[in-house]
């Protein structure tokens, strides 16, 4: 969780929203990279990614845009700590049997990177292009 020493800044309060219960979500995305080379390295492609490409008229060309390092450990800590190991307390086996699901990106990443030793979780902005050029930002602002 966020210490309270921590400043969410602008770029990061555009990431992180609270319903009228105060439940906390965010508009980001979280994909794995080598650590070495810093290509992705997992981020799976859902049907409902086909459909939203089919929607906006998108390429398959996958646009990442990382945050920083101090915003990510901020969002990251939260997510940790209020859905991943809630999650894997609830569920047993959950890093064999887990299987990706959409709208879980966090989990997603979390399980694999666990599994493959000398990745790291990014935390950003996801979108494809368009044939123009531009990109479409799906997910985080």
């Amino acid at each position: 969780m966020c210490s309270k020493r921590e400043k969410i800044n602008e770029r990061t309060k555009k990431l992180i929203s609270k319903d009228e219960k105060g439940n906390i979500s965010f508009d980001a995305h979280a994909w794995v990279v080598d650590e070495t080379t810093n290509e992705v390295v997992f981020d799976p492609d859902f049907k409902e990614y086909q459909e939203i490409r089919k929607k906006y008229g998108l390429t398959n060309e996958r646009c990442y845009k990382p945050i920083s390092k101090k915003h990510s450990n901020i969002i990251w800590n939260y997510v940790r700590f209020n859905s991943i190991y809630p999650y894997m307390r609830i569920t047993k086996n959950s890093l064999t049997n887990y299987e990706n699901t959409y709208l879980s990106c966090f989990i997603n990443a979390y399980i694999y990177q666990k599994k493959h030793p000398n990745t790291k979780i990014v935390i950003g902005s996801f979108g494809w292009k368009y044939p123009n050029g531009e990109i479409h930002w799906q997910f985080g602002a």
